[in-house]
C-alpha cells in the first residue's frame, strides 16, 4: 500500500506537468486520470493504510500523518491551485 501511495504522488505530479505545459483539452485521458486519482484512488489507499495503524509504532503514526498532510495540504493545494477550473473537490 506504501508502494502504492508513493506511486500515485508521483503519477499526480507527473500528470499535473502534462496538464498545465502541454495538454489543453479538458476531457483527455490524463485529467480524467488525475481526477480519478483525486475523488477514488489515494482516498481508498489512504483509508486502507489507515485501518492498520493499530499494529503500527507510534513513530511511524506520527510519519504517516506527516506524509499525509505534505500530500494534502502542499501537494494537492498546489495542484489544485494550478488547475482550478477542471479539478473537483478533493474530499479527504
Amino acid at each position: 500500500m506504501l508502494v502504492q501511495l508513493s506511486n500515485i504522488v508521483n503519477e499526480s505530479t507527473h500528470l499535473t506537468k502534462n496538464w498545465a505545459y502541454i495538454d489543453f483539452e479538458d476531457n483527455s485521458p490524463e485529467k480524467n486520470r488525475l481526477k480519478y486519482i483525486y475523488a477514488s484512488q489515494y482516498p481508498l489507499i489512504k483509508n486502507q493504510l489507515v485501518k492498520h495503524k493499530n499494529n503500527w509504532e507510534k513513530n511511524d503514526i506520527e510519519t504517516f500523518k506527516r506524509i499525509t498532510l505534505l500530500i494534502e495540504d502542499t501537494l494537492f493545494k498546489y495542484q489544485k491551485f494550478l488547475l482550478p477550473h477542471c479539478l473537483i473537490t478533493i474530499r479527504i
